[in-house]
């Protein structure tokens, strides 16, 4: 192979690697949006008091006190 030919090969799999740790990311980042509405759910069937949902969402999937009352208000919106 040509010093042109291998580095057009190495970008193709530079590009190639690039895209399968986005779709990588990608998905967990949709698995973990999912297992906070599933988490959500959960308790509120369960009765659970939002201010408490709240603190187990900081707790459980660290996120800010703003970010924890932003999923429980979709999930109350969308419910």
């Amino acid at each position: 192979m040509s010093n042109p030919e291998a580095n057009d090969f190495l970008l193709l799999l530079s590009e190639k690697e690039g895209s399968r740790k986005k779709g990588f990311q990608e998905g967990m980042q949709q698995g973990i949006l999912e297992g906070i509405y599933i988490f959500i759910q959960d308790n509120i069937e369960e009765g659970t008091p939002p201010e408490r949902i709240i603190e187990k969402l900081q707790k459980r999937f660290s996120l800010s006190e703003e970010e924890a009352v932003e999923y429980l208000a979709e999930c109350f919106i969308n419910d």
